[in-house]
């Protein structure tokens, strides 16, 4: 066994990040394997494994963080990077969504929460127009949001993992997980109901019809895949 599928094998890694790209053929999967414990294994293994068939076949290379962050374009984790002359977002730091709707963008914005981002407004943009949503609070609790996409429907989805009233030990009681806006009032949201629990990240492609993906904390089956607008999610191999 070469050493990068060894690593992306090893019980001692762990998917950190993952890329999901539907072609005409199927999937085509980029998962970033590497170990985070310095007592179990050398922080510095880290390797990328790629398939484009459910891995049947694959590819594993042994890589550095740099290398891994640049095969699977994750520079920015919410989602598109820091975005340009957007209205209403000035003071704020603001971010841009994926979306999986041609010619419709999102950008997130809040202040500044220091390592994590308040959901405080959505900006959306359609054909040179802008829209301005202020989110309100839930229960008097401001969420805080790591992933967003723009489902084909026109709803955006956030993920909202973290509350202003969680304490150590003690989360808030407001679900934690994935919420759905009211149509196209992006202002108001709702949990969704499709939430497989436990979601670490929520991405989407808008390639050649489009997919959307979940990691969530499941050592099994640690990525969820839709290609119907998140209608359905099945269990995709990561190795």
């Amino acid at each position: 066994m070469d050493r990068g599928r060894a690593i992306a094998m090893a019980p001692t890694s762990v998917l950190r990040d993952v890329r999901v790209r539907r072609t005409p053929r199927g999937l085509d999967v980029t998962a970033w394997w590497g170990c985070l414990d310095p007592q179990a294994c050398p922080l510095a293994d880290q390797a990328v494994a790629a398939s484009g068939d459910d891995f049947a076949t694959a590819t594993y290379d042994e890589v550095g963080r740099r290398q891994a962050l640049r095969r699977l374009g994750a520079a920015d984790r919410i989602n598109g990077g820091r975005p340009t002359g957007v209205p209403a977002t000035r003071g704020l730091v603001s971010v841009e969504a994926d979306s999986l709707v041609a010619g419709v963008r999102a950008v997130v914005a809040g202040g500044d929460g220091a390592t994590l981002l308040p959901f405080q407004r959505v900006v959306r943009g359609t054909g040179g127009r802008w829209d301005v949503f202020d989110v309100p609070e839930v229960d008097g609790e401001r969420g805080y949001v790591s992933g967003a996409v723009v489902l084909p429907d026109g709803r955006l989805l956030v993920l909202l993992p973290a509350w202003s009233g969680d304490r150590a030990g003690r989360p808030s009681t407001v679900h934690h997980g994935l919420w759905v806006s009211a149509g196209a009032d992006w202002s108001s949201y709702r949990p969704w109901a499709g939430d497989p629990g436990g979601v670490q990240d929520l991405r989407a492609d808008p390639r050649a019809g489009g997919v959307l993906w979940l990691l969530v904390a499941d050592d099994v089956a640690p990525l969820l895949v839709s290609t119907d607008g998140g209608r359905t999610l099945r269990a995709v191999r990561t190795r």
